[in-house]
């Protein structure tokens, strides 16, 4: 069965429910194992909903999402960096 590692990127998608049957079937055997995974799909579904409940979309420009992506891809790097520096 696969851990948290791979059930973890596909939480959002179950909590949109956009995920596969085969994605959300992975997941559901994980969940009575594992609290955190639990944790992170409640509030994947919360945010979900509370997104759907908005009367109107949030406006955002584009030099706004480039900079949240470009602070994704940093956050994102640095725990394989630290994580190569500590194996070499």
């Amino acid at each position: 069965m696969p851990g948290c590692r791979w059930i973890r990127p596909i939480l959002l998608l179950v909590a949109e429910g956009d995920a596969s049957p085969a994605e959300t079937m992975e997941v559901a055997a994980h969940l009575p194992e594992c609290t955190a995974c639990r944790i992170l799909l409640a509030r994947e579904r919360r945010v979900a909903e509370w997104l759907q409940d908005l009367e109107e979309p949030i406006a955002s420009d584009e030099a706004f999402v480039d900079r949240v992506m470009s602070g994704l891809s940093e956050r994102t790097a640095e725990p394989a960096r630290r994580r190569r520096r500590r194996a070499g």
